[in-house]
């Protein structure tokens, strides 16, 4: 499996869970670090597994998928669950 597939894969997983801890957590702006520190940290983790590369690589392959897919979570349980 090439390096982009495994670290959107990581990614898009750590996105969903990422989405269902800030429904949990019902604050906004909690929610929203919560993600954040889960992205930077999930960042240092996988640059140590697939290897050291440009943050614009890490941008395109990774922390997007993870910053929409939490989003799309997030709201989707937000408005089954008011």
């Amino acid at each position: 499996m090439k390096k982009e597939n495994k670290s959107l894969s990581v990614y898009l997983v750590a996105g969903l869970l990422a989405g269902m801890i800030s429904f949990f957590i019902g604050n906004e702006q909690i929610a929203f670090l919560t993600m954040a520190v889960i992205a930077a940290v999930l960042l240092k983790v996988l640059e140590k597994f697939l290897g050291k590369e440009k943050i614009t690589w890490w941008i395109g392959n990774g922390i997007m998928i993870h910053v929409f897919i939490w989003i799309v979570s997030w709201t989707i349980l937000y408005n089954l669950f008011p």
